[in-house]
This record gives structure tokens, C-alpha cells and sequence, in this order.
């Protein structure tokens, strides 16, 4: 099911053309129109664009900036839980258990 949703989201995405008025000179090429996935292929090499990659590995360097400065200060932290990341790890394991016969989601 997931494949399917990846294959519409980039079929949706490739249909979806940019006027060059729109997108900053640099982007621009001889043609009148752009399509959006060359735009953000395009803003993400030059970074404008965070991937998820480096979204997480930017919270996490501030996390642990936050977590040097209350040591420093205390001796302890308080540990900074995000709900909706730790809920998405545990349904992806869940699926993979259950993908691998570990785990019914009947019990």
C-alpha cells in the first residue's frame, strides 16, 4: 500500500508545473515552465530545502545542545521526548514484527 501512495505522490508531483516567474533566477533555465520536482531536487543541493535527514540531525544537535547547557548548569537534564517521532517508531516496529511473523495484532 505504501508503494502505491509513493507512486501517486510522484506522479501528482511530476504533473505539476511551475511558471520561471515564480522560481528565483537561479533556478531558471531557457524553458517556460519547471517541473516542481526540479525545483525542490534543485532548492535541496543548495540547501534551501531541509530533507527529513537533515531536519532530524538538526533537532537532534540542538537537543543535545539543550541537554549540555542543563547539565552544565544542574548536574541533570530533563529528557525532551517528541511525541509524534517516538509514536512513529513504535508503529514502524509493530509493523515489522508483524511483517515477520513476531507479532499478531489480534493478541
Amino acid at each position: 500500500m505504501n508503494d502505491i501512495l509513493k507512486q501517486l505522490h510522484d506522479a501528482v508531483i511530476d504533473c505539476i508545473e511551475v511558471p520561471v516567474e515564480w522560481v528565483p533566477e537561479s533556478y531558471r533555465g531557457k524553458r517556460k515552465m519547471i517541473s516542481l520536482r526540479s525545483v525542490v531536487r534543485q532548492a535541496r543541493k543548495r540547501g534551501v530545502i531541509e530533507s527529513k535527514h537533515q531536519e532530524l540531525k538538526r533537532i537532534k544537535a540542538e537537543r543535545i545542545a539543550q541537554y549540555a547547557a542543563q547539565y552544565a548548569k544542574n548536574e541533570s537534564f530533563d529528557y525532551i521526548v517528541d511525541e509524534k517521532l517516538l509514536y512513529d517508531a513504535q508503529v514502524r516496529f509493530c509493523n515489522v514484527a508483524a511483517a515477520a511473523g513476531q507479532m499478531d495484532f489480534d493478541d
